[in-house]
């Protein structure tokens, strides 16, 4: 090969690089559009790095691996609400806090009292003693 036909084929690699790069651009630039179509609402700073590196190294566009990392996080998210409302059936009922009393007291939610529960809802106790 003599120096003008090396020199060509380094002009068609460069140019095969070059024109790798831009399809390779454009092709995250439609992805960052239909992205930004489907979560208007996330920035793209806030993308979790898990789910970057999903989608490079399956390539896999982000929205598409993005869209499967929300429906799992909404799926453990009703898996918890589905565990909490099981574990509700089986309490005794909310533990006495201060925020918790309606008008009237029974005796037993007055005697599981801190004194300073005790203390703020002194009236309520009062007013519940002298009606029973």
């Amino acid at each position: 090969m003599n120096e003008n036909e090396k020199s060509v084929q380094e002009y068609i690699d460069e140019i095969a690089r070059l024109t790798a790069q831009i399809n390779e651009r454009e092709k995250r630039d439609s992805e960052a559009v239909i992205f930004k179509e489907l979560f208007p609402d996330v920035d793209s700073d806030l993308i979790p790095d898990s789910v970057r590196q999903e989608s490079e190294e399956k390539g896999i566009p982000l929205f598409a691996i993005y869209a499967v990392y929300e429906r799992r996080k909404q799926l453990a998210a009703l898996a918890a609400q589905a565990r909490n409302h099981e574990n509700s059936g089986r309490s005794s009922g909310p533990l006495i806090n201060s925020d918790n009393f309606g008008e009237a007291l029974s005796i037993e939610q007055i005697r599981a009292m801190s004194p300073s529960q005790v203390r703020h809802h002194y009236k309520q106790i009062l007013k519940t003693l002298s009606n029973s």
